[in-house]
């Protein structure tokens, strides 16, 4: 690589830790549809890494920093670790990421030990690094086994109510302890993005009417805010997100151009994909829409165009499956369902006899430009 090449990384780079301070959670679509944030650099390195590698270097620089300062490329190195392996952590904004590593302790635990008790008081907040750990429910026993990148403890900090369930580990465990006064000291800064959230689900998103604070408190942790310029195109059911739109106008198409010719993920619209178009609905504030990849049977061939900036949440189908309840996904897949029926009983015959007629169009320019027969 030469020196003029480095040089632009390193300065594309600190440009994107200032976009990073300044939008917090925020991600920028450019112009060539490539998503950016800070972790987006570390994320390609990490991605070539073993996860004992990971959680290796994780180890000694937290076990560095509490004997001595790091400096700066150690603490962005850090927080990009941090981020990589917990998705609470990769939903903050850098200047809470650094305040965090810093409050982080490693701590090695022998078999069977008790890290909290159902009823005592919660005073520290976990991340599992190695091992596992058994969440234990009076009265029914082993609940869920905790493994690598999940964390617990948060619930009874922010309620201030005694620990609803016992931990205990299974085997050798390694975690990461925040007490609960640095806890609320370091996500305080954080915490009125997340109320903010959670009134947008409750009030804007049919789904989630019905949902008790804490279950859409625990989901919109996961929520990442994005943008994208006018004319983007998603490909409902080959994409990896499900979105919730925030702003900005933006709508559902249904392609009625030539099999084998729709577009296979998000990407810019062009003026040839215009006419291959035929809208369907609009997007409305709250709407849900991605979730065709979760729902399969829900697959249409669908597509949502943004007719204007719009700003989403977004969150990555694996987390939309593990995080959410069966009710608010049931209530989801309902509303998705309701939503396609109406639609395929008001346009369906439309849609059809267009795709049908661009179909004969197109065999029939292929039959003319074959060459005849000798």
């Amino acid at each position: 690589m030469s020196g003029q090449q480095n040089e632009e990384k390193v300065t594309a780079f600190h440009d994107l830790v200032q976009a990073a301070e300044k939008q917090k959670t925020v991600k920028i679509i450019d112009h060539r549809n490539k998503e950016w944030t800070f972790m987006a650099r570390a994320k390609v390195r990490l991605g070539k890494k073993r996860l004992s590698h990971i959680i290796d270097t994780l180890i000694r620089l937290v076990r560095k920093q509490n004997s001595e300062k790091l400096d700066e490329a150690e603490t962005l190195e850090l927080c990009c670790l941090f981020a990589h392996l917990f998705p609470i952590v990769d939903g903050l904004s850098l200047q809470t990421q650094k305040a965090f590593v810093k409050c982080a302790v490693h701590k090695h635990h022998q078999p069977k030990t008790k890290l909290c008790e159902s009823g005592g008081r919660p005073d520290a907040f976990f991340c599992v690094l190695k091992g596992k750990v058994d969440v234990i429910v009076d009265e029914v026993g082993v609940v869920t086994t905790l493994e690598v990148g999940d964390t617990f403890g948060e619930t009874g900090i922010i309620n201030k109510m005694p620990r609803s369930a016992t931990c205990i580990c299974q085997d050798f465990a390694d975690c990461i302890t925040v007490t609960d006064r640095q806890y609320m000291a370091v996500f305080h800064s954080d915490e009125s993005q997340y109320t903010e959230r959670v009134e947008f689900l409750q009030q804007r998103s049919h789904s989630f009417f019905n949902c008790t604070q804490q279950e859409c408190y625990s989901f919109s942790r996961f929520l990442v805010e994005v943008i994208f310029p006018k004319d983007t195109i998603f490909n409902l059911d080959e994409g990896d997100n499900v979105y919730f739109k925030l702003t900005g106008e933006a709508n559902f198409y249904s392609w009625v151009g030539a099999e084998g010719e729709e577009p296979r993920k998000r990407m810019h619209l062009t003026p040839k994909m215009k006419k291959q178009l035929f809208k369907m609905r609009e997007v409305k504030i709250g709407d849900c829409f991605g979730e065709s990849c979760v729902f399969t049977s829900q697959k249409l061939g669908w597509f949502a165009v943004s007719q204007s900036i719009i700003t989403c949440y977004c969150v990555h189908k694996t987390k939309f499956n593990a995080k959410l309840s069966a009710t608010v996904k049931s209530s989801i897949q309902d509303e998705t369902a309701f939503r396609n029926a109406y639609c395929i009983e008001r346009f369906g015959r439309q849609t059809e006899y267009l795709r049908d007629k661009n179909n004969a169009a197109t065999k029939r320019c292929v039959l003319e430009v074959r060459p005849p027969p000798r």
